[in-house]
């Protein structure tokens, strides 16, 4: 048979991937008291410069709704209320409420397979609709010096430039990359960093990171700032409005760290804060440093509860009342939306027993029953009504190297609307937007 092969810790190693759409009614997961992890009333200072001494009370009600972020980088999936745009060789539209997928084009005789296509608009990292527009970032070789963004109408036809990203970085040896982005209420927020080039001999250069920081681009009125720049530093963008963003910060080890036999400890021991950037204050402040000695990983934004792990307990800090609690929900995860999260938690044991990556209910702390448990879930991106996700349908575990190949007879991808989630999934749930089987 012809196979689909991965490496088991691509479906296994957990990572922050966290939502698009906006949160609707509020809700929290179920909670219980844990005296070890008292409310946090200050931190220490963050790199704005900000005093730590004085009490943090952000100037913004931190009560839902949030835009987060979407689930994969790169995926291009940008959502509207009829269905949603994605870039699969070409932009296309599918329509949620008939499945019908239609490539942007209207060139008669277009095969839609090359960039004289005029859906051709490559693969942006930069992707979203606002006011009947669908906006993307695109390279332009006779335009290198910033990230244009251009959007085009409802239909496809009709595009146009309306902003370059980090224009004023670019110089002959500096460049700018986008890691992660949420659009909200017509601004976009990203993470970008600042890549150099640099010459080794006259016929070799590399690159190395300058540093990564936080951009703003209002798109209603064109100003473009940076809110924050860090080094050596990891950023997680967790939620936005137009006025506010929240974001997660975690210094990163040293190379020599890395390969330290106490490796994790060094990671645990390295500073990490929840951020809150205001407009009205125009700066940054920290909500809290990393909540407990034993905290590794911020896993996301659900309604008003900010999710964190240290791979052994799950826990929470509530946004409103500033307290953390021990929460009660499957050991690795990604967020889904506010009532959903796709528990990760089986390892390769029970991935050669048939027990895969499953979506499960916060409200009722039951996996959700489907049709296709026998298969692995991969969340790609999420919107306020629904999710897209791959199906692998896994034949064999191939042992190899310590670890394990995968062989899928099956790979689908598919909208999962999460009124269907309410009773069950079954196949006829899903929204197809592609289907393959692997044959030897």
């Amino acid at each position: 048979m012809k196979t689909w092969k991965t490496l088991l810790a691509l479906l296994l190693i957990p990572a922050i991937l966290l939502a698009l759409s906006a949160c609707g009614t509020e809700s929290h997961p179920t909670v219980s008291s844990d005296p070890t992890l008292p409310a946090t009333t200050e931190s220490a200072a963050p790199t704005d410069g900000s005093d730590p001494t004085q009490p943090i009370v952000p100037d913004i009600d931190l009560a839902g709704p949030w835009v987060k972020p979407n689930a994969e980088q790169g995926t291009h999936f940008a959502f509207r209320d009829e269905g949603f745009y994605y870039v699969s060789g070409v932009l296309r539209f599918m329509d949620t409420a008939n499945g019908a997928s239609v490539p942007l084009c209207y060139r008669a005789g277009c095969k839609h397979a090359d960039e004289d296509c005029e859906a051709d608009i490559g693969y942006p990292n930069v992707f979203f609709c606002l006011d009947g527009h669908v906006y993307f970032d695109k390279w332009i070789r006779e335009d290198p010096n910033g990230i244009p963004i251009f959007r085009r109408n409802a239909d496809g036809t009709g595009e146009e430039k309306v902003a370059t990203l980090a224009e004023e970085y670019y110089s002959q040896k500096n460049s700018v990359g986008v890691a992660q982005s949420i659009f909200a209420d017509g601004v976009l927020y990203c993470v970008a960093s600042i890549i150099e080039t640099v010459e080794i001999s006259p016929n070799e250069s590399t690159s190395r990171e300058q540093g990564t920081m936080i951009l703003r681009l209002d798109l209603r009125t064109g100003k473009q700032e940076e809110l924050a720049r860090y080094d050596n530093t990891y950023i997680a963008l967790l939620g936005a409005r137009d006025n506010a963003l929240l974001y997660y910060t975690q210094e990163t080890p040293s190379s020599e760290d890395i390969f330290a036999p106490d490796y994790s400890e060094c990671l645990q021991a390295l500073p990490a804060r929840l951020n809150v950037w205001t407009e009205s204050s125009g700066k940054s402040v920290a909500l809290f440093e990393k909540p407990h000695k034993e905290c590794s990983r911020i896993c996301g934004l659900m309604g008003s509860t900010i999710l964190y792990t240290d791979y052994t307990n799950q826990y929470a800090y509530d946004l409103v009342t500033g307290t953390h609690s021990t929460v009660n929900i499957p050991s690795h995860y990604i967020i889904v939306n506010d009532n959903y999260l796709l528990d990760q938690s089986p390892g390769p044991e029970d991935m050669l027993q048939g027990v895969y990556a499953k979506f499960w209910d916060i409200r009722t702390g039951k996996h959700i029953p489907s049709d296709f448990d026998d298969a692995d879930i991969t969340l790609r991106s999420i919107s306020e009504k629904g999710c897209i996700v791959d199906i692998h349908y896994i034949k064999e575990m191939e042992p190899s190297g310590g670890g394990y190949i995968i062989h899928t007879s099956r790979e689908i991808r598919a909208y999962v609307p999460f009124a269907a989630m309410e009773d069950g999934l079954q196949e006829s749930d899903l929204l197809v937007i592609s289907d393959k089987e692997f044959e030897e």
